[in-house]
Order: structure tokens, then C-alpha cells, then sequence
């Protein structure tokens, strides 16, 4: 996760909305603990039920339910993300099903028992239905139920199921850490009751904070948290899906085409905390009337409905369960057409006459859709895929009568098209449409896909022949594929209901005889915060021609492998295993080559809650002797590992001196940006070289999803001896980074050497003498680069010294090799002591191939030795 704001507003948004619960903490931390004598004499024991119904596998049919433990896998849910285990409980009925995680240690923000870990909606599916969810829980403070037993009570033979988990308050990692105190233990046990009646779409959710002190708590801050599913959206029934700006909430809702769940607590308000990177924060506390009174109990009650995949679904789906369909209004009712053609899966958006948002619905196979509104005037808006979106049309409802309107499309075009390398072999590829005129402007409420830079479309390809329907208009299509390759750039016309066709040929133009480059740092969905699907990402890294992407989740072991032979594209590119220890007040770090573990919690991710970095270090070190150990963002004011110790490289001293530890491999010093946007990391890197800290730099996307942040820009190149991903031996990788034999590129590839020595290497020479290191810097012709810089040695302020700036133009562009733009020999000053060169070139925009960055390219140092000990000694110490 990259430095962004989301921590500083949430540690904010606890400390200004809990202050009463931390004060009260104070007054309670020493009373009595849970399960002594007096809390068990004086509040009543919970029955917690066992293993109910024997059968969970077998379908229910209309007007029954049940719930019972389970003993196979046959009786689990299906989904991309499922995380449901044999032991956990499952409760379902004819419509929807849910599986409630055992008391055990899982993935996840809360990654403890006594959660729904998935949840399905039935229907014809039978009980492995498809699970898209992610997360809901509520938490108290920065806590929230760490399970001890999950049994059933009601196994659904009387006429209602009912799940019950019994436990304590745990900390949650990633809230808690950053707000010190609020995890510390309080005299609270949580009972959460999960219930389900028969043909129901909505589970109730009890939750039972009961007291075992003497003296009541009060000010308690009720977290209600909810975090991304499987690509899923956010929406409010009042902004639609333009939630970033909701202040207070009817529900919170996540969905896609096929599935909707939507939170609610009834009788409560939902305010907003915070919605950032999938993760949604909301208080749901009244902090003048939530008192748990000595001995006793406040009751909070959530309520969870799985709907259709729309909005105008979970509007129904509340309105039935609340018994007030008939208070929604009067059937609007239509067919969605391109002309004489009805459209399957047209997205039918309805608005107040003021603009703002009122529900959406999906046009069925035959076109059809439908909406319930209150008597009023609106605007109606269908748009499809591939087609123009269709003019407004407006409606005034009044009671009486349904009413019916049928809507239309703009038109649509096909556009068929193929792209392949210079020898006529398919090649992975990404085409981005930019329409004369712009893409056309929708609400944010519509929740229609937007793409950077004002393009119509983004579209990752795996290469050969592939067909689009596109809007109507005049489009200039670039084809790319990375750094590497030279782009191809077509002006073609898309027509009405005609097939227009284009060839697109890709020539590798960048000379990289033997480095490999990697993106070593991407988020896909088993991060918390990031919601790119495996297929999506994997089809986006080889489209960008990253060879060595590494799955680095939070907190979880991740592997790319196993999609990327399902599509096949094992020539492209090597997958590696990875986890990123996602600490909340220490830093990021990332560990690959790894191994990941089914048996484990998340794969086998290295726990970090509670420890400190030397701790974590040397737990990842003795847990994964072999692998590398890279320090994320170092200067991020949220999550970096130099800002959180406060480490000032002028001085070489640390604010948390306790916590300091050298025990890793390498430096994330550009995060999804260039050299001179890192001036700090750049600082910070060589002050530590400078103190005998040699570590690697490298750079990476940090993508969590691609929509936002493309992979591979920028991208860290390792001296392998060989261009085949599929020659790639994992300890090679370790060694390349472990000896520094790596650059960094950002569209430029730069070598740098001397003498037979490379990036990486020792060079012996004299003191007070000179050396001459013979430069390339290589692009492909549609990078746009200005200077080629030489440093070596940091000045007063730990700034590297700049020995030699280079104009790049044509006059040191190669006459043979346009993608040479510098091949020659720079004569750099040596002084008393060993000291270390590196060499960085720095250029223009890359739009439309990569929006909003810069060209660049950085090495690694060439060490310079003048005592003639056959290593590095640094000139400096802390």
C-alpha cells in the first residue's frame, strides 16, 4: 500500500470519535477480568450450543433451514475467494447460505473466529453457490471479536436457525496498531448471533456486549467496517456509487453483476469515518446512550441482505423485509434497445430531476428491465457496453397506474483487430482508445468505468486476433507492451453497426541481454484494499511486459503462478511467491521467493501484530532464510519504515534507535514514481550505503488495481544471463539482489561499467585518482528522454554530488540505434576514501503508455575500492 492519507484520517477519526472510550478505559483497565468468580456469579453464563443439523450439504427446500458444523468439503461454498475450512458452521436456506469461521486464525483485516468469512446467494446453484464477499464486522474502539466458540443453537428444526460465536475482544491488526491503547484488554465479552429464517435473503446479526465488571462502560466507539469482496463496487442508497463523499448512510452495499450484500443497523445512524483503498469505516455508536451497565448487556443489531446484483434489488430486498413494498412507489417497466436490437445486461440509471441519485437496475436477457419510484419526476439513462449511452430520458411517476418507458442506447461499431511481433507471433499487449472528443461524461452516481487519462477504453490483450464494440467515433488506438517495445499507433473510424480492422505490430526495439525485470511489488484481491481479480492482473503484467511479477498481498502468501499457466503464458513471464508483513505503525516489507503453507493462516504470512521491526526482521529471517527481504515505501508518512523510526540521513541517527535493524536485502526507493519525485528515498538510500548499509534499490508499481495504477512502471532489472522467464532459477534472483546487480527502470535502461566490473561489482583503483565508466542508456523512440546525470559521494545535506550532466538529443543518439540515446565514457573524480557511482536519466511524460509519470532509469552503484582490501569500506558511520 502506498503513503496515502487513509492512516493519519483514521487514526484521527478513532482518537476524535473514542475519546470517551479511551478515558473510560483508563477507569476499567484494572477491574475485573473476564471469567473471574465475581463476573460469573453476577452476569449470567451463555448456553453455547454444538454442532446442530448432520447434513449441511444437501439443498433445503422452500420454508425450511438449517445450520450444523462442517465435516466436509462437499458442504463448502464456491467462489474466486472462498475461505471457509471443514470445522467452520455453515446456515443456509432455499436462497442464501453463509459459512461463520471457527475459532481459528485466518486472512482478512480481522483475521479472527466467529466472522462470515463467505456468503452466497443460492438459487439454482445448488449450496457451492458463488461467494464474492470480503468483509463486515463491528468492532469496539479499534477491537472486535476474537472467537472462542462457534456452535449452533437452533439448527433451524423449530423454524429458525440461529449460529452462535462466544468470545473476547482482539485487537485489529491494522486499526489498533496505529492507535496505541485502544486494543488493551477491557472487561467485555462479545456474543454474536448469527440468525436465518427460512426463505429469507437477509441474516440477522445479534451482538451482545456484555460487562463483566462492576462499573459501566460507556463512550464506546461501535466500528462498523466493511471491506472489499471480489471486485466488487461500493454504493449508498443515496450517492449511489459515488460513496466518497457520503457522510451518513441508510446501508452500505458492495456488488457486482450477479450479487449484492448490503449492511445495515437498525434504529442506528451510520456515519462515516472513513472510505479509503476498499476498506469502509463507519460508527454506528450513540456514545450518550450506549451504556453497558454493570453486569449487563447493550445489544447491537446488524442486519446483512444478499440481493440481485443492482441497486433496484437491494431496494426491493430492505422494502420486503421491512414490509414496505408498497411505500416504494409505482413499476416503471421498459425494454433497452440499439435500434431494432434488445440489450442483455444494459445498465438502466434513474435520477432525480435535480441530478442526484435514486437507484439502478439490469436489463434482463430480453432486454427488459425495471424500477419501483415514489411519485416524482426523473431522468432516465441506459447505457451498455461497447455503446454510446443513451440520451436522458425523462419520466414524472404519479400515483395510480404503472407506467411504462423504453429506453435506448446510442449505437455501436465492432472493431476487429490482432497484435503480434515483428516475426507474426501473437504477443501480449495493452491498447488504449483515445476518442476524438473524449469519452462521454456520466454522474459518478452511475458507477460507470472511468479510465486515467481521458481515454474511451484500457484493454489488456494476450495477444493474436480479438473483437471490440466501441462507441461510434474517430479513435487514435496505441498498442504498447512495457519498456521495451515500440508502440504502434493507428487512427482508425469506428461506424454504426459496421466491423472496422486493424493490425497492430510490436518490435522489441530495447536491447536487455540478460536481465530479467520484475515488478516486486503488486496487490491483487487477497489484499485487503486492492480488488483486481488473478486474471485481471496476470493479463495486465504480461500485456506490460513484466517478466518477474511477485505477488506481495497483505499479509497473505500469494502466487500468480497457477494463472499464469491457466492462460498459458509461461513463455512470458516467471511467477513468484510472496507476502507483503503489512505492519501498521512500522512499515510495509515484502518477502519472496517464499513457499506458501495451506496448513498455515493466510498461506504461512509472517505474523507482525504486537513486535517490533528488529523482531519482525529476524522472524522473517530465521522463517525464510533464503529469501529476500525488501523495505516498501521507507519515507511514507503512513506506512515507512525510515519515517516511522525518524531516521536523518545528514546525521546517520534515529528517533527509535530500539527498533533499528539492517537485517534486510533491499530499498523500495521508487514507489510508482521517478527519481526526482524520491528525493528522500534517493537520500535516504545512499546516506545508508554511505554508512555501510549496502542494500539494493528497486523500484515497483505498488498496483492495486490496474485502473488506477498500471503494473510494471517502474521496474527493477536483474543481471540473470538470460532473457527466458522460464530459465530463471528462484536463488538466482536472491543472488542478483543480494550482490546489487540491478537496475531500475522507469522507460530507460541503463548500464554502467568500468574495467570489466558492472552495477554491483568493485572496482579497485587508486585514491585521488579518476575512473572512466563507459554509460548506455537505451529507450525505445517513443520515450521522450532530456539528461543522462552521473553521481558519486553525498554533499553536507546528503544529497548525491552530481559529477556530470548529459543532454540527451540527437547528438548522442546513436546513427545506427535510435534506442541508444547515450553510449560513451564519463571520467568520474575518486577521492581518499572507497566510495560508490551511479547513473540516472530522467525525461518526459509517458501518456498515453503509462499516465501521469515521467521517463527514467536509475543503477545501482559500481563501488569504487582505493585501499586495495577487495571490498566496499564505508567512508562514513552512525
Amino acid at each position: 500500500m502506498p503513503a496515502r492519507p487513509i492512516v493519519i484520517v483514521l487514526a484521527m477519526s478513532l482518537v476524535l470519535a473514542a475519546c470517551g472510550d479511551s478515558q473510560q478505559q483508563q477507569r476499567t483497565d484494572g477491574d475485573a477480568a473476564i471469567g473471574d468468580a465475581a463476573s460469573e456469579a453476577s452476569l449470567p453464563p451463555v448456553q453455547p450450543g454444538d454442532d446442530g443439523h448432520a447434513d449441511v450439504v444437501s439443498r433445503v427446500p422452500a420454508g425450511a433451514v438449517r445450520a450444523g458444523r462442517i465435516k466436509g468439503a462437499d458442504a463448502l461454498l464456491s467462489g474466486i475467494k472462498v475461505e471457509g475450512r471443514v470445522g467452520d458452521v455453515k446456515i443456509y436456506n432455499s436462497k442464501v447460505a453463509f459459512i461463520i469461521q471457527a475459532p481459528r486464525l485466518a486472512t482478512g483485516v480481522v483475521p479472527y473466529g466467529g466472522r462470515i468469512v463467505d456468503a452466497a446467494r443460492v438459487g439454482e446453484q445448488g449450496t457451492r453457490a458463488r461467494s464474492l464477499f470480503g468483509e463486515v464486522f463491528l468492532g469496539v474502539g479499534t477491537a472486535t471479536l476474537d472467537a472462542k466458540s462457534v456452535a449452533v443453537v437452533e439448527d433451524g428444526s423449530s423454524g429458525h436457525a440461529r449460529v452462535r460465536a462466544i468470545g473476547t475482544l482482539a485487537g485489529i491488526p491494522q486499526l489498533a496498531s496505529f492507535v496505541p491503547g485502544f486494543d488493551k484488554p477491557r472487561p467485555l465479552e462479545l456474543v454474536v448471533d448469527y440468525v436465518l429464517a427460512p426463505d429469507s435473503e437477509l441474516l440477522d446479526i445479534e451482538v451482545r456486549l456484555r460487562n463483566t465488571s462492576d462499573k459501566p462502560l460507556q463512550g464506546l466507539l461501535l466500528l462498523l467496517g466493511v471491506v472489499g469482496g471480489d471486485g466488487l463496487s461500493y454504493l449508498t442508497p443515496e450517492r449511489g456509487y459515488d460513496v466518497a463523499g457520503a457522510s451518513t448512510s441508510t446501508y452500505l452495499a458492495k456488488l457486482d453483476r450477479d450479487v449484492a450484500y448490503a449492511v445495515r443497523a437498525p434504529g442506528r445512524s451510520i456515519t462515516a469515518l472513513i472510505l479509503r483503498s476498499n476498506i469502509w469505516l463507519h460508527d454506528v455508536g450513540d456514545k450518550a446512550k450506549d451504556v453497558v451497565p454493570p453486569f449487563g448487556e447493550l445489544s447491537v443489531r446488524l442486519q446483512l441482505l444478499l440481493a440481485g446484483g443492482s441497486p433496484e434489488a437491494l431496494r426491493a430486498g430492505f422494502a420486503a423485509v421491512d414490509g414496505k413494498l408498497a411505500e416504494l412507489g409505482r413499476r416503471v417497466s421498459g425494454v433497452v434497445r440499439d435500434g431494432a436490437t434488445t440489450l442483455a445486461g444494459a445498465r438502466v440509471h434513474v435520477a432525480r430531476a435535480d441530478g442526484s441519485y435514486v437507484t439502478s437496475a439490469l436489463a434482463d436477457s430480453a432486454g427488459a428491465y425495471a424500477v419501483t419510484l415514489p411519485a416524482g419526476s426523473y431522468r432516465f439513462t441506459a447505457v451498455a457496453d461497447g455503446h454510446e449511452p443513451g440520451a436522458a430520458s425523462a419520466l414524472d411517476v404519479a400515483g395510480g397506474a404503472d407506467a411504462t418507458l423504453d429506453l435506448a442506447t446510442g449505437p455501436s461499431g465492432t472493431f476487429d483487430f490482432d497484435v503480434k511481433d515483428d516475426a507474426g507471433s501473437a504477443l501480449p499487449s495493452k491498447l488504449t482508445f483515445m476518442r476524438s472528443g473524449g469519452p462521454p461524461t456520466l454522474p459518478a452516481s452511475f458507477g460507470e468505468r472511468t479510465y486515467r487519462g481521458g481515454a474511451a477504453l484500457v484493454h489488456m490483450f494476450l495477444g493474436g486476433q480479438g473483437s471490440l464494440q466501441l462507441p461510434p467515433g474517430q479513435y487514435t488506438i496505441t498498442a504498447s507492451r512495457g519498456f521495451e517495445y515500440e508502440i504502434d499507433r493507428h487512427d482508425v473510424t469506428i461506424s454504426a453497426a459496421q466491423s472496422s480492422q486493424q493490425s497492430f505490430v510490436l518490435r522489441r526495439s530495447v536491447a536487455t541481454d540478460g536481465y530479467i525485470c520484475g515488478d516486486f511489488h503488486v496487490h491483487a484481491m487477497w489484499s485487503f484494499d486492492a480488488n483486481d481479480l488473478y486474471e485481471d492482473k496476470v493479463t495486465a503484467l504480461a500485456a506490460e511486459g513484466v517478466e518477474l511479477p511477485i505477488a506481495t498481498e497483505h499479509d497473505y502468501v500469494g502466487d500468480y503462478g497457477p494463472t499464469i499457466s491457466k492462460l498459458g503464458l509461461q513463455k512470458w513471464m516467471l511467477g513468484v511467491v510472496g507476502n507483503e508483513v503489512t505492519t501498521g505503525r512500522f512499515g510495509h516489507f515484502n518477502m519472496f521467493p517464499i513457499t506458501a503453507d495451506d496448513a498455515l493462516p493466510a498461506g504461512g504470512a509472517l505474523p507482525w501484530f504486537g513486535r517490533d521491526p528488529r523482531q519482525i526482521f529476524d522472524d522473517a529471517d530465521a522463517r525464510f532464510p533464503q529469501a529476500i527481504f525488501q523495505v516498501n515505501h521507507p519515507r511514507s508518512t503512513a506506512f515507512g519504515y525510515l519515517h516511522a523510526l525518524g531516521y536523518d540521513p545528514v546525521a546517520g541517527t534515529f528517533r527509535v534507535p530500539g527498533s533499528w535493524s539492517t537485517n534486510f536485502d533491499a530499498l523500495e526507493v521508487f514507489n510508482n514514481s521517478d527519481f526526482r519525485d524520491n528525493a528522500d528515498n534517493v537520500r535516504d538510500w545512499l546516506s545508508l550505503i554511505e554508512r555501510g548499509v549496502v542494500r539494493t534499490a528497486t523500484g515497483a508499481s505498488d498496483s492495486h488495481n490496474i485502473a488506477s495504477i498500471e503494473v510494471g512502471y517502474p521496474r527493477t532489472c536483474l543481471r540473470l544471463g538470460t532473457d527466458e522467464p522460464a530459465a530463471v532459477q528462484l536463488p538466482d534472483i536472491v543472488t542478483a539482489i543480494k550482490a546489487h546487480h540491478a537496475v531500475v527502470s522507469g522507460g530507460a535502461f541503463i548500464t554502467l561499467e568500468s574495467g570489466g566490473k558492472q552495477v554491483g561489482d568493485v572496482l579497485a583503483t587508486s585514491a585521488n585518482s579518476s575512473v572512466d565508466v563507459h554509460v548506455v542508456v537505451r529507450a525505445p523512440s517513443w520515450v521522450d528522454l532530456e539528461t543522462l546525470e552521473i553521481y558519486s559521494g553525498l554533499d553536507s545535506k546528503a544529497d548525491p554530488l552530481l559529477v556530470k550532466s548529459v543532454t540527451l538529443d540527437s547528438a548522442t543518439q546513436s546513427p545506427t540505434d535510435p534506442t541508444i540515446r547515450f553510449d560513451g565514457t564519463i571520467s568520474v573524480p575518486v577521492g581518499a576514501a572507497d566510495s560508490w557511482i551511479i547513473a540516472a536519466a530522467h525525461g518526459g511524460p509517458l501518456a498515453p503508455v503509462k499516465v501521469g509519470a515521467k521517463a527514467f532509469g536509475m543503477t545501482n552503484p559500481l563501488f569504487i575500492d582505493v585501499d586495495g582490501n577487495g571490498k566496499y569500506d564505508a567512508p562514513r558511520s552512525f
